[in-house]
Protein backbone atom coordinates (compact mmCIF):
# COMPACT_ATOMS: atom_id res chain seq x y z
CA UNK A 1 0.00 0.00 0.00
CA UNK A 2 2.86 2.37 0.79
CA UNK A 3 4.34 1.68 -2.65
CA UNK A 4 1.06 2.72 -4.35
CA UNK A 5 0.90 5.87 -2.23
CA UNK A 6 4.49 6.71 -3.06
CA UNK A 7 3.93 6.15 -6.80
CA UNK A 8 0.76 8.28 -6.64
CA UNK A 9 2.62 11.06 -4.82
CA UNK A 10 5.44 11.01 -7.39
CA UNK A 11 2.96 11.05 -10.28
CA UNK A 12 0.99 13.92 -8.71
CA UNK A 13 4.18 15.92 -8.15
CA UNK A 14 5.27 15.34 -11.76
CA UNK A 15 1.85 16.38 -13.07
CA UNK A 16 1.82 19.51 -10.91
CA UNK A 17 5.33 20.38 -12.06
CA UNK A 18 4.34 20.06 -15.73
CA UNK A 19 1.17 22.11 -15.17
CA UNK A 20 3.06 24.90 -13.43
CA UNK A 21 5.68 24.86 -16.15
CA UNK A 22 2.97 25.19 -18.81
CA UNK A 23 1.34 28.09 -16.96
CA UNK A 24 4.68 29.86 -16.59
CA UNK A 25 5.35 29.30 -20.29
CA UNK A 26 1.95 30.78 -21.26
CA UNK A 27 2.54 33.77 -19.01
CA UNK A 28 6.03 34.28 -20.39
CA UNK A 29 4.64 33.98 -23.91
CA UNK A 30 1.92 36.57 -23.25
CA UNK A 31 4.34 39.00 -21.63
CA UNK A 32 6.89 38.53 -24.39
CA UNK A 33 4.27 39.07 -27.12
CA UNK A 34 2.99 42.18 -25.34
CA UNK A 35 6.51 43.54 -24.97
CA UNK A 36 7.21 43.02 -28.69
CA UNK A 37 3.96 44.72 -29.67
CA UNK A 38 4.53 47.61 -27.26
CA UNK A 39 7.99 48.20 -28.67
CA UNK A 40 6.68 48.09 -32.26
CA UNK A 41 3.87 50.53 -31.43
CA UNK A 42 6.35 52.93 -29.81
CA UNK A 43 8.56 52.76 -32.89
CA UNK A 44 5.68 53.44 -35.29
CA UNK A 45 4.42 56.21 -33.02
CA UNK A 46 7.72 58.09 -33.25
CA UNK A 47 7.39 58.27 -37.04
CA UNK A 48 3.62 58.88 -36.88
CA UNK A 49 4.13 61.82 -34.54
CA UNK A 50 6.46 63.48 -37.05
CA UNK A 51 4.42 62.84 -40.22
CA UNK A 52 0.86 62.56 -38.93
CA UNK A 53 0.37 59.24 -40.74
CA UNK A 54 1.85 55.77 -40.94
CA UNK A 55 4.44 55.75 -43.73
CA UNK A 56 3.90 52.48 -45.62
CA UNK A 57 7.11 52.91 -47.63
CA UNK A 58 9.22 52.89 -44.45
CA UNK A 59 10.80 49.45 -43.91
CA UNK A 60 10.84 49.86 -40.14
CA UNK A 61 7.11 50.58 -40.10
CA UNK A 62 6.37 47.59 -42.32
CA UNK A 63 8.42 45.31 -40.08
CA UNK A 64 6.78 46.78 -36.96
CA UNK A 65 3.28 46.25 -38.40
CA UNK A 66 4.23 42.66 -39.27
CA UNK A 67 5.52 42.16 -35.72
CA UNK A 68 2.27 43.48 -34.27
CA UNK A 69 0.10 41.29 -36.49
CA UNK A 70 2.22 38.22 -35.79
CA UNK A 71 2.13 38.74 -32.01
CA UNK A 72 -1.54 39.61 -31.39
CA UNK A 73 -2.90 36.24 -32.53
CA UNK A 74 -2.91 34.95 -28.96
CA UNK A 75 -5.40 37.64 -27.92
CA UNK A 76 -8.23 36.07 -29.91
CA UNK A 77 -10.20 34.03 -27.37
CA UNK A 78 -7.51 34.52 -24.72
CA UNK A 79 -8.06 34.01 -21.03
CA UNK A 80 -8.12 37.09 -18.82
CA UNK A 81 -4.81 35.95 -17.34
CA UNK A 82 -3.17 35.88 -20.78
CA UNK A 83 -4.68 39.26 -21.66
CA UNK A 84 -3.46 40.80 -18.39
CA UNK A 85 0.06 39.47 -18.92
CA UNK A 86 -0.01 40.72 -22.52
CA UNK A 87 -1.11 44.16 -21.27
CA UNK A 88 1.75 44.26 -18.75
CA UNK A 89 4.20 43.45 -21.53
CA UNK A 90 2.57 46.10 -23.73
CA UNK A 91 3.14 48.81 -21.13
CA UNK A 92 6.71 47.67 -20.54
CA UNK A 93 7.57 47.32 -24.23
CA UNK A 94 6.22 50.77 -25.06
CA UNK A 95 8.24 52.25 -22.20
CA UNK A 96 4.99 53.50 -20.63
CA UNK A 97 3.79 55.24 -23.78
CA UNK A 98 0.91 52.82 -23.31
CA UNK A 99 -0.19 53.12 -19.69
CA UNK A 100 -2.93 52.16 -17.25
CA UNK A 101 -5.30 54.79 -18.64
CA UNK A 102 -5.20 53.56 -22.25
CA UNK A 103 -4.02 49.93 -22.13
CA UNK A 104 -7.51 48.35 -21.98
CA UNK A 105 -8.69 50.23 -25.04
CA UNK A 106 -5.50 49.44 -26.91
CA UNK A 107 -5.66 45.72 -26.07
CA UNK A 108 -9.24 45.72 -27.35
CA UNK A 109 -8.16 47.28 -30.64
CA UNK A 110 -5.22 44.91 -30.92
CA UNK A 111 -7.56 41.96 -30.39
CA UNK A 112 -9.46 43.07 -33.49
CA UNK A 113 -6.21 42.74 -35.45
CA UNK A 114 -5.80 39.07 -34.49
CA UNK A 115 -7.76 37.86 -37.51
CA UNK A 116 -5.84 39.91 -40.09
CA UNK A 117 -3.67 37.96 -42.51
CA UNK A 118 -0.15 39.36 -42.20
CA UNK A 119 1.18 37.71 -45.36
CA UNK A 120 0.80 40.86 -47.51
CA UNK A 121 2.77 42.87 -44.97
CA UNK A 122 5.45 40.19 -44.56
CA UNK A 123 5.77 39.94 -48.35
CA UNK A 124 6.04 43.73 -48.63
CA UNK A 125 8.80 43.80 -46.01
CA UNK A 126 10.79 41.28 -48.03
CA UNK A 127 10.30 43.36 -51.22
CA UNK A 128 11.46 46.55 -49.53
CA UNK A 129 14.49 44.73 -48.10
CA UNK A 130 15.31 43.69 -51.66
CA UNK A 131 15.25 47.27 -52.91
CA UNK A 132 11.64 47.97 -53.90
CA UNK A 133 10.74 51.59 -53.19
CA UNK A 134 7.07 51.23 -52.30
CA UNK A 135 5.87 47.74 -51.62
CA UNK A 136 2.86 48.13 -49.38
CA UNK A 137 -0.44 49.60 -50.40
CA UNK A 138 -3.47 50.40 -48.31
CA UNK A 139 -5.50 49.12 -51.27
CA UNK A 140 -5.01 45.66 -49.75
CA UNK A 141 -7.93 45.13 -47.34
CA UNK A 142 -5.83 43.53 -44.61
CA UNK A 143 -3.28 46.33 -44.80
CA UNK A 144 -6.03 48.97 -44.74
CA UNK A 145 -7.65 47.33 -41.71
CA UNK A 146 -4.33 47.16 -39.87
CA UNK A 147 -3.45 50.78 -40.68
CA UNK A 148 -6.90 52.02 -39.63
CA UNK A 149 -6.73 50.16 -36.31
CA UNK A 150 -3.15 51.22 -35.66
CA UNK A 151 -3.93 54.85 -36.50
CA UNK A 152 -6.71 54.70 -33.89
CA UNK A 153 -4.26 53.30 -31.37
CA UNK A 154 -1.60 55.90 -32.16
CA UNK A 155 -4.17 58.65 -31.79
CA UNK A 156 -4.65 57.59 -28.15
CA UNK A 157 -0.98 58.00 -27.29
CA UNK A 158 0.66 61.18 -26.06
Amino acid sequence: MKAKSLIFAIAATALLSVSCSMLKSATTSATSAGTSVGSAIASIYAQYKQNGKIDLSNLSNILDIATILNQVGGLSGATSSFTNEFAQGLVSGSQNLINSSNVSSIVSKLTSLASIDSSAITSAAKKVENGASTALSSANTDVASAVTALTGILGQLK
